[in-house]
C-alpha cells in the first residue's frame, strides 16, 4: 500500500528511523516494490489536498477546525490526520506551504480538544500500528493490507494507505 511505499521511499533517502527499519526488517517487510492500494496517478500532494478539503468541509459544518481525534469524515479518520499534522509541525517536519494552508483556515495547533491523549506520543501510536501490522502478517503471511481491513477494531488498511 501507500504506507509501505512511503516506508520504502524513506529508507531509500536514508530518512527512515533505524528502529523502524529494523522493526520492518524483522517481520520480513518487502523493500522492493509491491502493489499499492492507491491509484498510481494520485500524488501524495493531491492526497494531502484531499485531506485539507475534508477539513474545510468539517469547518463549514462545525464552524472550527477542532476535529475530535476519532472523527471520521467521508469514511476517513480526519481527527487522526489533524493530529498527525500537529505532530509534523512539532517536529519541524510539516512543509511550510502545508502549514500556511492550515493556518489560513484557522487550524488549531495547540490546546485543541481534538489532540490525542497527551500521554500517547506519535512514536507510541506508530508502534501500535506496527504491532497490528505484525499481527496481520502472522495471519496472512504478508504486509499487503487490503484498504478496508480492520484489525482489533481499527482500520489497518486505511492507516496503511495513508502513511
Amino acid at each position: 500500500g501507500l504506507w509501505a511505499s512511503r516506508q520504502r521511499a524513506l529508507k531509500n533517502t536514508n530518512s527512515l528511523q533505524k528502529n523502524r527499519e529494523d522493526a520492518l526488517q524483522e517481520i520480513g517487510f518487502q523493500w522492493e516494490g509491491s502493489s499499492c492500494n492507491a491509484p498510481a496517478n494520485i500524488s501524495y500532494e493531491m492526497k494531502w489536498n484531499g485531506w485539507l478539503n475534508l477539513l474545510k468541509k468539517y469547518k463549514s459544518v462545525h464552524g472550527n477546525c477542532e476535529v475530535p481525534f476519532n472523527h471520521f469524515e467521508d469514511g476517513r479518520n480526519l481527527g487522526l490526520w489533524a493530529s498527525r499534522q500537529r505532530a509534523l509541525k512539532n517536529t519541524n517536519s510539516l512543509q511550510k506551504n502545508r502549514e500556511d494552508a492550515l493556518q489560513e483556515i484557522g487550524f488549531q495547533w495547540e490546546g485543541s480538544s481534538c489532540n490525542a491523549p497527551a500521554n500517547i506520543s506519535y512514536e507510541m501510536k506508530w508502534n501500535g500500528w506496527l504491532n497490528l501490522l505484525k499481527k496481520y502478517k502472522s495471519v496472512h503471511g504478508n504486509c499487503e493490507v487490503p484498504f478496508n481491513h480492520f484489525e482489533d477494531g481499527r482500520n489497518l488498511g486505511l492507516w496503511a494507505s495513508r502513511q
